[in-house]
């Protein structure tokens, strides 16, 4: 633990090492975002997709586009892009398009987690799969979901998202 003194020293030293190397300051984060340029701009390779930076309003613009699309054709969500959703968006998309990103998205229920990553998913055309759980569901169960999800990512060769949420988890 940090006591305040080096704990601002601490915070100094990184920000300087964050701007030398990646050129990022906490105003960069103000003046813009990074996001992945779209479905098929780039193929996903063993780095992942190349990112662009984009002014917010852009990126605004780009996310209510998707989210126009999403609401047409998959489903009515109801989500309203507002400025604060853009940074969990953008995060969203970044995980997104770097090779084997996973996420975990802690929060309190109904604040659009799965929502928002449902609408990412749709923007880089990804396939998201969800256990769906029954009465009877086992273990056995849950080796087909993943089999059915192996098939479509190494087979098919599909990107592919698996959502896994935490009343799924029944056992150890």
């Amino acid at each position: 633990r940090l006591i305040v003194a080096d704990r601002k020293k601490f915070d100094a030293m990184f920000a300087s090492v964050l701007l030398m190397q990646w050129k990022w300051s906490e105003s960069s984060e103000r003046d813009g975002y990074f996001y992945h340029a779209g479905p098929g701009a780039n193929s996903l390779s063993v780095h992942g997709r190349s990112l662009t930076a984009i002014s917010p309003s852009d990126l605004m613009e780009v996310v209510q586009r998707t989210l126009k699309g999403f609401n047409r054709e998959i489903m009515e969500s109801g989500l309203h892009v507002f400025p604060e959703t853009l940074q969990y968006v953008a995060s969203l998309d970044r995980i997104l398009s770097t090779h084997g990103g996973s996420a975990l998205l802690i929060g309190r229920a109904g604040v659009g987690r799965r929502s928002w990553l449902n609408v990412v998913a749709y923007w880089h055309r990804l396939e998201v799969i969800c256990p769906k759980l029954t009465r009877q569901y086992s273990e056995k169960n849950f080796l087909e979901d993943l089999k059915r999800l192996f098939k479509t990512a190494g087979v098919e060769g599909q990107d592919v998202v698996l959502l896994l949420d935490d009343h799924q988890i029944v056992d150890d």
